[in-house]
C-alpha cells in the first residue's frame, strides 16, 4: 500500500509493484472549469504477496536487463540479445542458450510465471521452456532442475506460424497447468528461460515477465 495527500485528506490505494507512479486527480470547480492534478508515488518494494518478484521483466532500461544473466547450454549457434524493450533468442542448429535470475520465494505459495512471447516468423523444431529452482544453472549443461513450468514447443502443434500472447495461453505441448510453481521452503531460487532448436528464424521475444503468489 502506499498513501498520499490530496488538499489536505489522505488517499490510501494498493499498488503492488516497485516503481514510480504518477497519481492524477481531475478537480473541477464552479462554473464548469477543471484542471488536472499530478503528483508522483514511489513505491520502493514490491508486496511479498501481490507484487511481481521477477526484477527488471519488462527489459526497458539498462537497469533491467542487467537483473539478468545468460546461461551458454550451446557454446554456439543460439544467442540471446536485448533491444527494443524485449530479450529475444535467435539462431539454430539444435543449439540452446536461456536467461536467469534469482527471486524469493515463500514456503507453502503458490506463484504463477508468466510472459508475453512473440515471433514474427515463427519458429521451426524448436522448445522454449521455463524452469523455477534452487538449483543453479551452470554453462555448458543443459538444465531441466525441477521439470519446465511452462513452455512451448512446436512438436505440440503450436509456434510454427507468427504469434504474439501470454506463454499461458498461446503455449503447447505442456501436461500442466502453464506457469504454476509451488515454494517448497522460503528460499532463493532461479527463474530460468531456455529456448533453441533446428532453427529460430527471426527468433522468439519475450517482456513483461511476471511472477506472483496467486490470492
Amino acid at each position: 500500500g502506499a498513501g498520499f495527500s490530496l488538499f489536505g485528506n489522505e488517499v490510501e490505494v494498493f499498488i503492488p509493484d516497485a516503481g514510480t507512479y504518477t497519481v492524477q486527480h481531475k478537480v473541477t470547480g464552479i462554473g464548469g472549469n477543471s484542471s488536472i492534478v499530478s503528483q508522483n508515488l514511489e513505491v520502493e518494494t514490491s508486496d511479498p504477496i501481490a507484487g511481481n518478484i521477477v526484477k527488471g521483466g519488462k527489459f526497458d532500461s539498462p537497469d533491467d536487463i542487467s537483473q539478468w544473466s545468460i546461461v551458454n547450454i550451446s557454446a554456439s549457434g543460439t544467442e540471446w540479445t536485448f533491444a527494443d524493450g524485449k530479450a529475444t533468442v535467435q539462431g539454430g542448429g539444435w543449439n540452446q542458450k536461456g536467461i536467469y535470475q534469482t527471486v524469493d520465494v515463500i514456503e507453502g505459495l503458490t506463484y504463477y510465471v508468466d510472459m508475453l512471447v512473440s515471433s514474427t516468423s515463427g519458429v521451426q523444431n524448436t522448445w522454449f521452456e521455463v524452469f523455477a529452482s534452487p538449483t543453479a544453472p551452470v554453462d555448458g549443461s543443459d538444465y531441466s532442475a525441477g521439470g519446465a513450468i511452462a513452455k512451448f514447443s512446436t512438436w505440440g502443434g503450436c509456434a510454427t506460424e507468427p504469434f504474439s500472447g501470454q506463454l499461458s495461453v498461446v503455449g503447447c505441448d505442456f501436461g500442466g497447468e502453464q506457469g504454476k510453481f509451488i515454494a517448497e521452503a522460503t528460499e532463493t531460487i532461479y527463474l530460468v528461460i531456455k529456448c533453441g532448436g533446428e532453427d529460430l528464424m527471426d527468433g522468439v521475444s519475450v517482456d513483461n515477465i511476471e511472477m506472483r503468489a496467486s490470492n
